[in-house]
């Protein structure tokens, strides 16, 4: 997932050289934390061997005269075997601003043999402080729901520095909360937004990081905008012998002969990522008998949102994606061969999150660009029915890195690891990352492997 829009109720340059922009190193960051545990849970199915608590960081590391501190929440799922490995997996969790111990009834992997460290990014879940709107949601009777943002922002801001809610200062917390757990050997799944953020740790090279797998890659090298037109490559390798009947539905739309919106029929490409299931939709869809709608609506919680953060995904996402895409470079590479109300509505798309963005006063900041090269064992997992971190952003990551290998596979979508098939893969390469991993010889993924695009 990305676009900093939460869509789990469905699951959900060019250039060798880094730019040259003033990040913290990792030597620059503040003395070690340390772990508070709390004696009750933020959940109340937590076994007694699970660790629950906060590590406390500076709220802006770039900014000396800030002296706040925050609380990332941290849940440590202890390793069930009677023996397990020293060196625990850090989930870094996608968005931006999906909670992290959300994952905590049901992670990406078993726990068998190694401890699983879930984290809340700043700014969601039950980190403190929490980024959520529902003051102005609750008040929201005579205001728009991008009113409701702008006031949102303007509260939040008078009382937390936004800036510091950034990738930049993310991947700092995930280096303290290790440290604070006293750890000297760790490894890290980064997933969708969290592969970004895992990209971003690689480059600090902290102690101990044994090793890295990161899934459905939200490169360092495009911007999440660049969906807009990348989207397409996706759909013509994976519904091209359904691009006619697309095509012709697209144009009953336009002339008013089918009550789905442009929108609707959109996101349902975006969301489906089987050719065959597509197909069934879509005849549902040209028969009139479903009329699907753009999931996405922008709506305010009236409660705090412990799952997702929109604050947190407009504080991201807008400065670092957004604001600064090239548009006319990102309109050059449009398909003109798919309907063209259809490539408007990728358009569109981009032009209500820039809507958004301006609402929430984002203003343009440096991130970590280029591609990062890091000695680290990393395994790059992509897959060719990822609709939302395109697989032709995968590629280029893997063979830049330095020490990662990538696997490719066909029809599971986007981030494969909470799959058989995936987890199976996860678990291989941690078990030995210095060794390639035989996918196409694990039974969980037979006939699933295909060779890596050049």
């Amino acid at each position: 997932m990305i676009w900093g829009i939460c869509m789990k109720t469905r699951l959900i340059l060019g250039l060798s050289v880094l730019a040259s922009i003033a990040f913290l190193t990792h030597s620059q960051a503040q003395p070690t934390s340390t772990f508070e545990r709390l004696e009750k849970c933020f959940y109340n199915s937590a076994k007694p061997t699970d660790l629950c608590g906060f590590v406390r960081v500076p709220e802006n590391r770039l900014d000396p005269n800030n002296q706040r501190q925050i609380k990332i929440a941290v849940i440590v799922r202890k390793a069930t075997a009677p023996n397990p490995k020293p060196d625990p997996i850090v989930v870094l969790e996608g968005g931006p601003g999906v909670s992290g111990t959300s994952r905590y009834a049901s992670p990406n992997a078993s726990n068998a043999t190694r401890d699983f460290i879930l984290i809340d990014q700043r700014g969601t879940g039950y980190s403190q402080p929490l980024l959520d709107c529902a003051t102005e949601a609750q008040n929201a009777r005579q205001f728009t729901t991008l009113s409701q943002l702008a006031f949102c922002q303007q509260r939040l801001s008078s009382q937390i520095d936004l800036r510091a809610y950034s990738t930049e200062q993310n991947a700092e917390d995930v280096i303290a909360v290790v440290q604070a757990l006293g750890y000297s050997s760790w490894n890290m799944i980064g997933l969708s937004y969290g592969t970004r953020l895992g990209l971003t740790v690689l480059h600090k090279n902290p102690m101990g990081l044994r090793s890295a797998v990161l899934d459905g890659v939200l490169a360092t090298h495009v911007n999440a905008s660049d969906l807009i037109s990348d989207v397409f490559l996706v759909w013509n390798r994976i519904f091209g012998k359904q691009k006619a009947l697309i095509n012709n539905l697209a144009q009953e739309i336009e002339q008013g002969k089918n009550p789905t919106s442009m929108a609707g029929l959109w996101w349902t490409l975006l969301a489906t990522a089987d050719g065959t299931t597509l197909e069934t939709r879509l005849r549902l869809i040209r028969n009139k008998l479903a009329v699907p709608t753009d999931p996405r609506v922008l709506t305010l919680s009236t409660n705090p949102d412990r799952n997702y953060s929109l604050p947190m995904a407009l504080s991201v996402s807008c400065p670092e994606d957004f604001i600064n895409t090239n548009f006319g470079q990102v309109l050059s590479k449009l398909d003109p061969t798919w309907n063209k109300s259809l490539v408007q509505q990728s358009i569109l798309e981009f032009s209500n999150r820039l809507t958004q963005c301006r609402a929430w006063n984002a203003e343009a900041r440096e991130r970590l660009r280029g591609f990062v090269k890091s000695n680290v064992p990393t395994l790059i997992l992509g897959d060719t029915h990822d609709t939302q971190t395109p697989l032709e952003w995968a590629s280029p990551t893997a063979q830049n890195l330095g020490n990662a290998q990538q696997i490719t596979t066909q029809t599971l979508g986007h981030v494969i690891t909470g799959r058989p098939c995936g987890a199976a893969l996860f678990q291989t390469f941690v078990n030995n990352p210095n060794q390639a991993v035989a996918g196409d010889l694990l039974p969980e993924c037979k006939g699933l492997i295909v060779p890596n695009p050049k």
